[in-house]
């Protein structure tokens, strides 16, 4: 994989991933069901066993903030600068 580009582990906190998962929980068969606490249990469970996959990722970006505009504006932003060493994203002019 990292061969073939950038890879990226968007890292996001267990809370977070609880949230966004709670929000279309209907959506999701495996976890309709579930109760607040087994939905933790299973994304803890679930990033303990792909963390050995995630972390061949060639860079880390931390995926919490992107609930609103402003901080999706701010993360493309800060992406850029840090994989993408400017702040236009190649392919533009």
């Amino acid at each position: 994989m990292n061969r073939a580009g950038l890879s990226v582990w968007l890292d996001a906190s267990v809370g977070r991933l609880h949230e966004r998962l709670a929000l279309a929980r209907e959506k999701r068969p495996l976890i309709a069901q579930m109760a607040d606490d087994e939905l933790t249990g299973y994304i803890v469970r679930a990033l303990d066993a792909r963390r050995p996959f995630y972390s061949q990722a060639a860079a880390r970006f931390c995926a919490d903030r992107l609930d609103d505009e402003r901080q999706i504006a701010e993360s493309v932003e800060e992406f850029r600068r840090r994989f993408l060493g400017d702040t236009i994203c190649r392919g533009e002019k």
